[in-house]
């Protein structure tokens, strides 16, 4: 547990992110036992596990960063699909590996954005609330897959027929 502490706070000192190898090497630096690549590993996965980091992978290389977005409190009451944004947005965020990929995924890249607001309007149906892009590399492919993820998000007062149309039709966005 110790160890683990450690790298979420070496993690967290870099602001920009950490090389996975030279974190690994800072970790052994500050301690007299050797700390074996695959135990490096196994704490990095608990870490993104707990939705504490975020790991993109680059070539040969890892990095290892804390979540850039600051995502806010529940608040008192949901008003709103607009309150609720974040808050789904930051869910994705730490734990969109859990909920949609297998459980023996871990080399993956991931993007999240709030896709609701900004931008020039196409239309009624034309952009979904939230999207996430994965980019994987499969072992024994040679080109990284992309998959498109897109989420609207309603209130239940907002569970209509034409509301649930606006939804489907927010595929062809993605």
């Amino acid at each position: 547990m110790q160890l683990e502490q450690r790298l979420a706070e070496l993690i967290r000192d870099n602001q920009r992110g950490i090389d996975a190898e030279a974190a690994h090497s800072a970790l052994q630096q500050g301690s007299d036992a050797v700390l074996a690549m695959e135990d490096f590993d196994r704490l990095v996965l608990r870490l993104q596990q707990k939705g504490q980091i975020d790991v993109q992978h680059f070539a040969r290389h890892r990095l290892l960063r804390t979540y850039t977005a600051v995502f806010p409190g529940l608040p008192t009451a949901i008003a709103s699909e607009q309150d609720l944004e974040p808050h789904v947005e930051g869910f994705l965020w730490r734990r969109f590996g859990n909920h949609f990929l297998d459980n023996d995924l871990t080399n993956y890249s991931l993007i999240v954005q709030n896709t609701a607001h900004g931008g020039i309007p196409a239309g009624l149906w034309t952009r979904p609330d939230l999207a996430a892009a994965l980019v994987v590399r499969y072992k024994f492919t040679k080109l990284p897959q992309l998959d498109l993820y897109s989420f609207e998000l309603k209130m239940p007062e907002g569970c209509t027929v034409s509301e649930a149309r606006r939804s489907v039709s927010a595929r062809g966005d993605a």
